[in-house]
């Protein structure tokens, strides 16, 4: 009889990979991913908005202060999942949900807490900075980035 540790090194000694293969997903739980993958698109795959609050053009705060505060007209909401194209004029604001895509002629997002809101316009005190809460097409994943999986244990 052999001890426990020896066992263990004859194993590793005589172990082999499994060769690869394609496999449905459902299938796959325990097994090991055999290579790197390449990513199919931009993650995320448009501009959108990192949180619910308002969305607008940054130039439209250039003059802000509390002596001289920037109204800007609220003109709708924007949800998660909308998929027609929606364009911002200048000195407009949408309403805008985590994950919406950013209108065209936007490029800053602020945060509810920081809201004033006055008969139908967003009152704002102070400069805001462009890109401003803003999640950038391929921010996170640029599309054919090599994405390191190569064995990684698939688990749920």
């Amino acid at each position: 009889m052999i001890t426990y540790r020896e066992a263990q090194k004859r194993i590793v000694q005589h172990a082999r990979p499994l060769p690869s293969q394609i496999t449905s997903v459902q299938e796959t739980i325990a097994c090991v991913i055999a290579s790197d993958l390449r990513a199919p698109i931009n993650l995320p795959s448009f501009d959108n908005s990192a949180m619910d609050c308002f969305v607008f053009k940054a130039a439209d705060t250039a003059q802000a202060s509390v002596k001289n505060p920037v109204r800007l007209k609220i003109c709708g909401s924007l949800r998660a999942g909308l998929s027609r194209k929606v364009r911002l004029s200048r000195g407009k604001v949408f309403r805008i949900m985590t994950g919406a895509a950013l209108p065209t002629g936007a490029d800053t997002v602020l945060e509810k807490e920081k809201a004033i809101l006055r008969n139908g316009f967003l009152v704002l005190t102070e400069t805001v900075k462009e890109g401003r809460h803003v999640r950038y097409c391929g921010e996170e994943i640029t599309r054919s980035a090599r994405i390191p999986t190569r064995g990684m244990e698939m688990t749920p």
